[in-house]
This record gives C-alpha cells, sequence and structure tokens, in this order.
C-alpha cells in the first residue's frame, strides 16, 4: 500500500482463489478467525486490519472509502482465471463496495453481511456519542474508538458519493441480514435492491431474529455462499445471471 504498511493473516491454499475479508468499525482481522480456521478447498482466506486499525500503518484514521478501497487494491490478485471475493461486514461493506465500484475488472464476487450503505438509516449521535465531540475526551479514548467514531461522522456524506458508484459493480452479489439488526437497519436490503444493477443481485438471505452479528451465527451459510462464488469460473457475467434476486 503506497502509504503505509498492510498488516493482514491468511490461511488455506496460497495459490487459490483468494476471499478477503473485511471488518467493521472498530474492528480488527482477528474477527475472521473463526473463517481463517475453516479456509474451504482450494481457496486462500485472507483478513486485513483496515488503515486506522490494528497492525496496520499509519496509525491515523482514513474515513475516505477512496482511500480505503485502495489500501484494499493490493490484495486484488488473479489466480487462474479466478479473481478475489469480498466478504465484509457493517462499515467493511461500503469500503468493498467502494472497491468493486473503482476496480470491477478485478473482482470475482462480493458477500454483504450486515451492509451499511444507506445514508438515510444511519443512526444519529447519541448525547453520549456527541459528549466525545469534546477534545479532552477523545484523547482519553483508545485510538480504535477515535478511528470509529472518525469513520462515523463522516459516513453520511461517504454514502452519498458512493450511491451512484454502486452501478458500476459488475461482480455477483450475496447479502446477508438479520430482520433485528440496530446497528445497520434491515431497509438497508431494500436500498441495495435499488440501487445496483438487477444483473449482479444473486442471493438475499434474510435471518429472522438475527440481530448485527450474522457473520458468526451464520458461518456455515456464508461459507456456502463464498463456494457458490468460487464454483462460477471464470466469474459469470452480469447478462449471464439471474434476472432478480432471490429471497430466502
Amino acid at each position: 500500500w503506497a502509504k503505509g504498511a498492510l498488516a493482514w493473516r491468511r490461511a488455506g491454499a496460497p495459490d487459490g482463489q483468494r476471499v478477503i475479508f473485511i471488518h467493521g468499525t472498530p474492528g480488527f482481522a482477528a474477527e475472521w478467525s473463526p473463517f481463517l480456521g475453516s479456509p474451504l478447498p482450494g481457496m486462500e482466506f485472507v483478513a486485513y486490519d483496515r488503515p486506522g486499525f490494528g497492525a496496520t500503518l499509519p496509525e491515523h484514521a482514513f474515513p475516505d472509502l477512496h482511500e480505503q478501497a485502495l489500501a484494499l487494491e493490493p490484495l486484488l490478485v488473479e489466480r487462474e482465471g479466478r479473481w478475489p471475493i469480498l466478504v465484509a461486514h457493517s462499515y467493511g461493506t461500503p469500503v468493498a463496495c467502494r472497491a468493486a465500484a473503482e476496480f470491477p475488472e478485478r473482482m470475482g464476487g462480493l458477500v454483504l453481511v450486515g451492509a451499511a450503505l444507506d445514508p438515510e438509516l444511519l443512526k444519529r449521535p447519541s448525547p453520549v456519542k456527541k459528549a466525545f465531540r469534546s477534545k479532552l475526551l477523545q484523547w482519553l479514548m483508545p485510538t480504535e474508538m477515535r478511528h470509529a467514531r472518525t469513520e462515523a461522522v463522516s459516513l453520511k456524506s461517504q454514502l452519498v458519493e458512493l450511491a451512484p458508484m454502486l452501478r458500476r459493480i459488475r461482480c455477483p452479489v450475496m447479502v446477508f441480514h438479520g430482520t433485528e439488526d440496530t446497528f445497520t437497519p434491515y431497509g438497508n436490503v431494500a436500498y441495495i435492491q435499488k440501487h445496483f444493477d438487477p444483473g449482479v443481485l444473486q442471493e438475499v438471505y434474510s435471518f429472522e431474529g438475527r440481530n448485527h452479528f450474522v457473520p458468526w451465527t451464520e458461518m456455515e451459510a456464508i461459507l456456502a455462499a463464498i463456494q457458490q462464488l468460487h464454483e462460477q469460473s471464470p466469474p459469470l457475467q452480469p447478462n449471464k445471471l439471474a434476472p432478480s434476486a432471490r429471497q430466502r
């Protein structure tokens, strides 16, 4: 990465199709350890610390989704005609979408879990969050929390900028969302269905009663989705995909 050093960990086949796991905010690559402990045959699973978190350098916050996409770009490697599949959770989903919009020819698929893409569904700052606007209180916050706040403050404008770019995404997309998600409301699913090219949406998995932590409660379903995308070799073009997503 041109601006620093990207910290990442990997498991599985070093020459297989790469699957990149993108954490939310705050977060770390280590959150994806259950997945890295169960890599699928013939695939390389990679999780990295996004800029501003963990061991990735430099240590300051990077609230610009374009910068986050540029940091991810060096990991987008082709293996025997297959480009990486991105698996993203929460704040990681706009990072993945921005990267897929900026590098559409280098994507093998997107798995969006608990997506945070609708700027109108962002939670309003609570009194506690407003209190942390104090310079002194910000200084007392852990580094990761300060960076998470910086990302959250600018996210709405970043999502507004991202919205018209979503139609550039050409790879197959799968969506996972809990109906009781209070962090990233279920209404984000309708936003995705409205703003993405219908030809790229393959599956929408709605989990009744589930909250924001679908990656760990529905791990097997996500692994199955990764396997399905892997088996599309070479990845299907949009005009060959199903005309609309299937609800489950």
